[in-house]
């Protein structure tokens, strides 16, 4: 060992700017999804003042399902309804993201072949930090792992005990019988 510290990626300052990376990469993502999607609510007709529903009712439960299905595989229940839905819903946001620039920019140009493909990754991206934010809010249960081992340690342990037990009242009963064959054997023919 030449004596230089190394540096974990697993310590609280690691950990915190990690955190806000995702965070700001989240509102980023959301905040262009949210965009595209408001434009895409024109061509559903909706009226102007219900515009801000098409981002919400798309992106949001992109972040729902995902943090639900974290929730339930870490209690070890099924999840693929969630991810499903999750997934399903980042391919549709995607698309109306990449449809709302190719119908303004076309796919003609470098610009809009890029901008399209940029907007369409935004809804990725939430799906993604999102998956990211809740593995990095979940700890891993060690606690089961402890308890096992414990109880592992309170058997063998108690095993070890009764052992020992076993062979002192077996080694009291050989002193026992040696006493008495001392008693016997040195009184002798009186």
């Amino acid at each position: 060992m030449t004596g230089e510290k190394r540096s974990t990626a697993d310590n609280r300052v690691v950990y915190r700017l990690v955190n806000v990376g995702v965070i700001l990469t989240a509102v980023a993502a959301t905040l262009v999804s949210w965009q595209g999607l408001v434009f895409v609510g024109r061509w559903a007709e909706l009226p102007e003042r219900m515009l801000w529903l098409m981002p919400l009712m798309i992106d949001l439960p992109i972040v729902v399902f995902t943090l639900g299905g974290l929730a339930r595989r870490s209690r070890g229940e099924t999840y693929w309804l969630f991810s499903l839905a999750g997934y399903g819903l980042t391919l549709v946001s995607a698309t109306a993201n990449f449809l709302h620039v190719v119908s303004i920019r076309g796919l003609s140009s470098l610009e809009g072949v890029a901008g399209s493909f940029l907007a369409a990754l935004a809804p990725i991206l939430v799906l993604l930090t999102t998956e990211a934010l809740g593995a990095l809010l979940a700890k891993p249960s060690t606690v089961t792992a402890d308890s096992e081992a414990a109880a592992a340690t309170v058997d063998a342990l108690t095993a070890a005990l009764e052992r020992a037990r076993t062979t002192i009242a077996d080694s009291r009963q050989e002193v026992a019988e040696l006493e008495k064959y001392r008693d016997n054997f040195g009184r002798g023919p009186a």
